[in-house]
């Protein structure tokens, strides 16, 4: 986080009225956006359009913005051989007089669900083994791709520094933390984030280079008792 930035002020957008910026995004990118089945989180939201598209909708503030920018949903759209959404159009605006933007993003509306609401799932999804082979090949395929831009999941960019602190937080025994190798990683690879009976991966906001092995331990096949 550059602590040189003004902080801005935390908003959570489930209880913030949204009706002017979802007007604001309709006119953008010339859409009408379903407001009965509005998808509602502590920083973003989306939601179904009448052409059969999906938009999501995020404020960041400037402190959570890095100088590679926040255009991640967009980056991810040259990525080759990975499920995903289709990525359409975008648009980005600054919140009048407070350090925050906004940026919302049209993408494919996909016919499948995510495995599980949240990040965890603490029974077997009972999910097939086709799902898991595409799950796989995703991760092979993005262990593939470069790029310049650096993971910053919850919108923290990893950096060795943040490593190094978080391991002796939790390993005060470790000594040796130097990330020697780096890889693209999705970066919030959860169970959230994962859809079902069709493979794909969604949410691809922070995703970047990381830490070797990050994509890795994100999402993990049950095993059975």
């Amino acid at each position: 986080m550059n602590r040189s930035l003004p902080i801005a002020a935390l908003v959570d957008l489930r209880r913030q009225p949204m009706e002017d910026v979802l007007e604001r995004v309709e006119e953008a990118l010339r859409v009408r956006l379903d407001r009965e089945a509005l998808v509602r989180k502590r920083r973003s939201l989306g939601g179904r359009t009448e052409r059969g598209t999906w938009v999501r909708i995020e404020r960041r503030g400037f402190e959570r913005i890095g100088p590679q920018g926040w255009n991640g949903t967009e980056a991810a759209a040259v990525l080759q051989g990975v499920a995903m959404p289709e990525w359409y159009r975008g648009v980005a605006w600054r919140e009048p007089g407070e350090p925050v933007m906004w940026r919302a993003d049209e993408l494919e509306l996909l016919a499948s669900a995510s495995v599980a609401g949240g990040a965890l799932v603490l029974e077997d999804p009972g999910l097939p083994d086709a799902w898991w082979a595409a799950l796989n090949a995703s991760l092979d395929a993005l262990a593939d791709q470069q790029t310049p831009r650096i993971a910053t999941p919850d919108t923290v960019t990893i950096t060795q520094e943040q490593v190094t602190r978080t391991l002796g937080e939790v390993f005060p025994g470790v000594t040796d933390t130097r990330i020697e190798r780096w890889a693209p990683a999705h970066a919030d690879l959860t169970w959230a984030n994962v859809m079902a009976p069709e493979f794909s991966i969604v949410d691809w906001e922070d995703w970047a280079m990381a830490p070797r092995g990050l994509t890795v331990v994100e999402t993990r096949r049950p095993r059975h008792p």
